[in-house]
This record gives structure tokens, C-alpha cells and sequence, in this order.
């Protein structure tokens, strides 16, 4: 008997490393301030990716994903990345 394929969902966040200069980040938090907003310590800038993944079973899903995220989604040399059920 064949084992059925299920759709599961899974959020992936990609960061640059905290030791990796973050323009965008630092852009933001500049015009946070320049517009009165003086609380925000600081800001980081990142992806969100949602995959639907079509599987046998959520240990090999969730396998593909960190596959995906090493090989493709994320640069390891200055990112890191969080995958989350959805």
C-alpha cells in the first residue's frame, strides 16, 4: 500500500548575521528617528519564505526544507535562517 502525500506548510526567516552590517536595517532606525520615533534601539531587516510542501510525512518535509534553506534560500557566509511549522 502506497503512504499517502500531505501538504504541509512551513515559515522560513532568513537574518543576516548580527556581526553583518545592516544598511537597510540602520536606513530604517534613522528614519524611525528622523520622524520622532526615538525608542527603537535598533532594526535588523529580513525574508520571510512560507513553503506549501508536498510529502509523505513531516520528518522528510521538514528535511527538504533545511535542504532548501542551505543550498538556496539563505547565504550561510552571512545569514542565518529559523524554519517554523506553519
Amino acid at each position: 500500500m502506497k503512504e499517502e502525500l500531505k501538504i504541509y506548510t512551513f515559515k522560513v526567516e532568513v537574518m543576516l548575521r548580527t556581526e553583518v552590517l545592516d544598511p537597510q536595517g540602520e536606513t530604517i532606525n534613522q528614519t524611525f528617528k528622523n520622524n520622532g520615533v526615538k525608542n527603537v534601539l535598533n532594526v535588523r531587516q529580513g525574508k520571510i519564505f512560507e513553503l506549501k510542501i508536498n510529502c509523505n510525512n513531516l520528518e522528510v518535509a521538514r528535511k527538504e526544507v533545511e535542504s532548501m534553506c542551505r543550498d538556496i534560500l539563505a547565504n550561510p557566509v552571512i545569514e542565518e535562517y529559523k524554519v517554523f511549522e506553519a
